[in-house]
């Protein structure tokens, strides 16, 4: 059995697993993301070329109901066997309780995630520019090829002394626990593990409305897409109002506790191993 997770992996992957032939084992596909959602010239190409090898995966997994109707929408008939299994989040170590990184006493904005176009850092730091509260700080976690391009952006803006970039951290539970507000500005997702990481420790949260943030089901702000001024205004107002942060960072946690278990994600993998391997 093969599992080929994200769309560059599974491309890679199912390639190889075509020169096999009739020795192919079987195996199944998470894009964490389709591969056309980048946009630009190649989009085209990318479809053509999931709707090619989508028939070399014996099981095909979405991470959110999103996703599967996004890959539905270009995939036709043949897409109608994709199946949801959410991805899940370790409700130990991500947990409001715990320890806090360091901060100082300014307001602290937080957002997760590697560096690149896709996670939108560079939307966030545009809306850094435009909030209200001029003291607030905006530390991002996580490394990339991304990184000059940000902290060029933030010196363009005037706040290469607000925005921190604190790179790679083995366990981001410390820093999210830190956050007055935590973004995840993604430009395209399937469902962030980060958004459910915020999640389980408890964060008053704003979102990109991409596959896989409707799992905040209000118990978060969504702002569209690639729109700083949505960010900075939704930052803004969490950020003068304590008690919305929150409650809403406690119904979160327990959204996160009641639908987005670890363990039930991994059962499910498992079964759908189990069923594959049966049939």
């Amino acid at each position: 059995m093969v599992h080929l997770h994200s769309s560059k992996a599974g491309a890679v992957g199912r390639i190889a697993l075509a020169s096999l032939w009739r020795a192919r084992p079987l195996s199944a596909f998470t894009p964490h993301g389709w591969s056309w959602l980048v946009g630009g010239r190649l989009a085209p190409l990318y479809r053509l070329f999931e709707r090619l090898l989508f028939p070399l995966s014996t099981a095909v997994v979405a991470v959110s109901d999103e996703e599967r109707s996004a890959g539905r929408a270009v995939l036709g008939a043949q897409a109608s066997r994709i199946q949801v299994i959410p991805n899940g989040v370790d409700l130990l170590k991500f947990s409001p309780d715990g320890r806090e990184s360091a901060r100082t006493s300014d307001p602290l904005v937080v957002s997760v995630g590697r560096l690149c176009y896709p996670r939108g850092q560079d939307i966030l730091v545009a809306a850094l520019a435009l909030m209200r509260t001029p003291a607030a700080r905006l530390r991002l976690v996580g490394d990339g090829e991304d990184k000059q391009a940000i902290e060029r952006k933030a010196s363009a803006l005037g706040l290469a002394d607000r925005v921190e970039l604190a790179g790679f951290r083995p366990d981001t539970a410390p820093d999210v626990r830190a956050a007055d507000v935590v973004v995840v500005p993604s430009r395209y997702d399937g469902m962030a593990l980060v958004l459910l990481e915020a999640m389980a420790c408890g964060a008053a949260i704003v979102a990109t409305s991409v596959p896989g943030t409707s799992a905040l089901d209000g118990t978060g702000i969504l702002v569209p897409v690639e729109e700083p001024a949505n960010i900075a205004q939704a930052v803004d107002d969490l950020l003068a109002d304590p008690a919305l942060r929150r409650d809403l960072g406690q119904a979160a946690r327990r959204r996160a506790v009641e639908r987005y278990p670890l363990q039930r994600s991994l059962d499910r993998t498992v079964g759908l191993w189990k069923e594959l391997e049966a049939s």
